[in-house]
């Protein structure tokens, strides 16, 4: 497709704001009272281009929720995660790769949890 937009500004331009508005939509404020909430892959970073400091996900694929900003922190270094395991062992809740930016939480309870925090440091 891009080697399509390569020769034509005025089409680079409308095919990044059609994909701006694409992101847009890929989360709501809903569900959890304002906080932008998705089921999108790249829902997140929607709620970044929105104006939000952080975003919210449910990844069904995994049955995770996933908290992530741009910010140099979510503010959760001291949160006490939870100590479930997938079936290969790993952390199914605490921070992706030890990042402070991107966070995954077992279950609603603690993603409501970790987002009380995110919300008082980051709102």
């Amino acid at each position: 497709m891009f080697e399509n937009l390569i020769n034509n500004p005025k089409d680079r331009i409308e095919a990044a704001k059609n994909e701006h508005q694409n992101m847009l939509n890929t989360f709501e404020t809903k569900t959890y009272e304002g906080i932008p909430f998705g089921v999108i892959d790249g829902c997140i970073q929607g709620a970044y281009l929105a104006g939000h400091s952080f975003g919210t996900m449910y990844a069904d694929k995994y049955g995770l929720f996933f908290i992530g900003t741009y910010n140099k922190s979510l503010g959760l270094e001291d949160f006490e995660w939870s100590s479930d395991v997938d079936e290969q062992g790993r952390a199914k809740s605490g921070p992706v790769f030890g990042s402070k930016q991107f966070v995954k939480c077992s279950s609603e309870e603690e993603f409501l949890r970790a987002l009380k925090v995110v919300n008082s440091k980051l709102s």
